[in-house]
């Protein structure tokens, strides 16, 4: 989970959450509040968000995890290939994604 540098809650790792702590500015970059299936708000990252965050290098998240998001996200009618651009801006470039999306688009 991403939390915002400078958060500390020691029951995190009692829960198996593992902290990933960006700048303040970063944590609520595309995030939006949606109910959850038992009808509490909470807030998620766009899809767009997200898939930056599986490819963040630090993350280390498999190859295959990292492939699988990215053909599912590419498969989706409402994406905005536009807007993971803009977001890199902001959080930091993924060249790995770029190369990939290049050879899937």
């Amino acid at each position: 989970m991403t939390f915002p540098r400078g958060y500390r809650n020691e029951n995190l790792e009692h829960y198996y959450i593992q902290p990933y702590y960006v700048n303040p500015e970063i944590v609520s970059l595309d995030a939006e509040k949606m109910k959850s299936p038992k009808g509490n708000e909470i807030w998620v990252y766009s899809k767009e968000r997200t898939l930056i965050d599986i490819w963040n290098p630090k993350l280390k998240f498999d190859t295959t995890t990292r492939l699988e998001a990215l053909k599912r996200y590419i498969d989706l009618p409402d994406r905005k290939v536009h807007r993971i651009a803009i977001l890199e801006k902001k959080i930091g470039k993924r060249d790995e994604l770029r190369q990939a999306m290049e050879v899937l688009l």
